[in-house]
């Protein structure tokens, strides 16, 4: 997983290392139902979405924003 985090922040992909990141939140609830791991796992996403310029990029922060609130 570090390894992977290191890649998209030399390459400054942060659009990429933010779904990573929901991705990560997805499978910490689904399979271990483990709430407060998704929960930073979306606030990490939302931290590097707002790094992202360009078209779409407040679309996904609002995105993440909700989901963040309901969890």
């Amino acid at each position: 997983m570090k390894h992977i985090i290191t890649f998209y922040n030399k390459a400054k992909a942060f659009d990429n290392l933010a779904g990573f990141f929901e991705a990560c939140s997805s499978v910490e609830i689904d399979e271990y139902r483990d709430y407060e791991k998704a929960f930073a796992a979306l606030n990490e996403a939302l931290k590097h979405a707002k790094k992202v310029t360009g078209e779409g990029s407040d679309y996904r922060v609002s995105t993440l924003e909700t989901k963040v609130s309901m969890i």
